[in-house]
């Protein structure tokens, strides 16, 4: 006896969880999205999630603790790489 099953789309992933590519490089307005991701601030840079990880550790990107997660603030991380200015990239 075959049994079928159909195929069901995949679930959205948190972005944490998408591939680098997947992840938006666009510049974020600090009024309307005050923190970001790691691996969004990665993108953002063109560096590697690790590389953003460890840059976090060591305090060479700005963030804060949310309870167990590290977010780090948009306007601090925009001004401390001067990207104020820098065109849009998609």
């Amino acid at each position: 006896m075959n049994l079928t099953i159909s195929a069901l789309p995949d679930p959205p992933r948190p972005a944490a969880l998408l591939p680098d590519s997947a992840v938006s490089r666009a510049l974020p307005d600090p009024r309307t999205e005050p923190t970001l991701s790691i691996p969004r601030a990665a993108a953002i840079l063109g560096i590697s999630r690790r590389h953003a990880y460890t840059a976090v550790e060591r305090g060479e990107i700005p963030s804060i603790a949310v309870g167990q997660r590290k977010l780090i603030p948009t306007a601090r991380f925009l001004e401390q790489y001067q990207l104020s200015g820098k065109p849009m990239a998609a």
